[in-house]
């Protein structure tokens, strides 16, 4: 085989493009992932600065169990060998005037159930309808995730479905409609139960219940992790399976086109590091880049086919991060968990959080956005910082469409505004912090647009709104034969929709 052939080529390194070529990889295909960054991994990096390793943007993944399907593939593949993870000790600390003094909320079932009747005692019939819904979904679904015979079906098939069938109530269902079903108009107990919402979505009234439910279920019951070492650690692990098994990723080589004829993909030409172009030649190609930057790389006469499947499918949130570079550590200003969720204090409703996405539009006013505080000084991170230094992750909701029509100056002018105003926000609620910071950075849809090369600074792939009538298949097929995509775009965005979809798009491509 010439050394200009290959089994199949992944366009983008993000996690699902590199699950999709270790899993092709391991099963003896001779793969080549090309990437435009001078990383592996998409948002699954860390960066140094100013002393500081920084984590991007993934501070947290859900089913680091044995049982879980991409657990499950990942130690198959031989990935988890080289990388590990640091649990989370408690789901979350919720600070918000609609729910009165700050709760923390415990991993487990039954302590969760416990921490919200306490707080919420005259709403405990509706408390217990939900906790059971969401521990009867995550029951079925890890069973029905595991691989059983004609007689496990037989005994406990019917019971594993059964599971399901609270959560057909709201198939179609927001997860404003589902809150309202259990919980009625009490705003604070929808925010304590929504306080993770802005890693699905930034509108509770557009994000798909049964999706939230589902992710919110496996972090309850088997807790939440760290990539030991940054996100960059788990994309290096796939890199390493990657090429022990005789496969090639290339950082620093833009895909400028895909060859592709009647019979479908025959290769890709991408631009090396010296700008120079070269042809790699392949009948399979998955794209790990979003539907809007593949089909422009098509020839002309497939690129309106190709897009037509997307046409109809709108964009997903994006988000903003601020980092901080402290001298102290966060816990010494009482800072008491490794995410603490932050509602502003003059929010009277739970819906209302959709419109903090749209307030970075302007300078910093008396209204301030919804945001979830990361101080990975409260767990085992295994980042490494210049001696005495910590960092504070500050995550919210943001569109691109925010910092349209903005120049550099008036960019960084409007950026250091709201690095101030949170900043001003944090020292309020945590005296002294302020005093602390030595150094600040911020990210926004703007800067994910362009360093992930995402439509609108997307960051969760297609928003995962409710199905009507019914949910979609993944595409992971496309128009054009032989190319695929493996993204967040096929599942959902996060760890695990990323991985997952990146896995289903190399077992169609060894099935075929």
């Amino acid at each position: 085989m010439p050394d200009h052939m290959w089994d199949a080529i992944i366009i983008g390194s993000g996690l699902g493009g590199l699950a999709a070529a270790a899993k092709l990889a391991t099963a003896g295909r001779r793969v080549l992932v090309l990437e435009r960054n001078a990383y592996a991994g998409g948002a699954a990096c860390t960066y140094r600065h100013a002393g500081l390793q920084i984590e991007a943007s993934l501070h947290e993944i859900n089913g680091v169990t044995p049982g879980d399907p991409k657990m499950r593939a990942l130690s198959a593949m031989g990935v988890l060998d080289h990388v590990r993870f640091s649990p989370v000790p408690e789901f979350a600390e919720v600070r918000s005037t609609m729910a009165g003094a700050p709760l923390r909320l415990p991993h487990g079932f039954t302590p969760y159930r416990e921490a919200l009747t306490m707080r919420f005692p005259h709403k405990a019939d509706g408390i217990d309808a939900y906790m059971d819904m969401l521990e009867g979904l995550h029951s079925a679904l890890t069973q029905l995730s595991g691989t059983h015979g004609p007689l496990w079906w037989m005994w406990h098939g019917a019971e594993a479905l059964g599971g399901l069938g609270p959560l057909l109530t709201h198939a179609r269902d927001s997860v404003s409609e589902a809150f309202e079903h259990y919980f009625g108009a009490e705003e604070g107990l929808k925010a304590v139960a929504g306080a993770h919402m802005e890693y699905f979505h930034d509108d509770p009234s557009e994000l798909w219940f049964a999706l939230f439910a589902a992710v919110t279920a496996s972090y309850i019951a088997d807790g939440g992790y760290y990539v030991y070492g940054g996100s960059g650690a788990l994309a290096r692990a796939f890199v390493h399976v990657i090429e022990d098994h005789g496969g090639a990723v290339l950082t620093g080589h833009t895909v400028t086109r895909i060859l592709a004829g009647d019979a479908g993909v025959s290769g890709v030409v991408h631009l090396d590091e010296d700008h120079l172009p070269c042809t790699e030649h392949s009948r399979v190609v998955l794209g790990n880049a979003a539907p809007a930057a593949i089909g422009p790389m098509l020839p002309a006469e497939m690129q309106f086919d190709f897009a037509a499947a997307y046409r109809d499918k709108p964009l997903s949130s994006s988000l903003f991060t601020i980092t901080y570079g402290l001298k102290t550590a966060a816990s010494s200003f009482g800072i008491r968990a490794y995410s603490t969720v932050v509602y502003p204090d003059g929010m009277r409703r739970f819906d209302e959080v959709a419109a903090g996405a749209r307030l970075l539009a302007q300078p910093p006013g008396q209204a301030l956005p919804k945001y979830i505080l990361t101080d990975a000084s409260q767990i085992d991170s295994g980042l490494k910082h210049s001696k005495g230094r910590h960092v504070l992750n500050v995550t919210g909701a943001d569109r691109l469409g925010n910092w349209a029509g903005l120049d550099e100056p008036s960019y960084c002018l409007r950026k250091a505004a709201w690095i101030g105003a949170i900043l001003a926000d944090l020292d309020r609620r945590w005296p002294g912090l302020a005093a602390s910071v030595d150094w600040h950075e911020m990210a926004t849809a703007r800067a994910m647009a362009h360093f992930l090369n995402t439509p609108e600074g997307a960051v969760y792939g297609f928003a995962p709104r409710p199905p009507a009538p019914f949910p979609d298949r993944p595409r992971i097929t496309t128009s054009v034969p032989g190319l695929y995509l493996a993204s967040a775009y096929t599942v959902s965005g996060g760890y695990t929709g990323a991985i997952i979809g990146g896995l289903m798009a190399a077992d169609r491509v060894l099935e075929a």
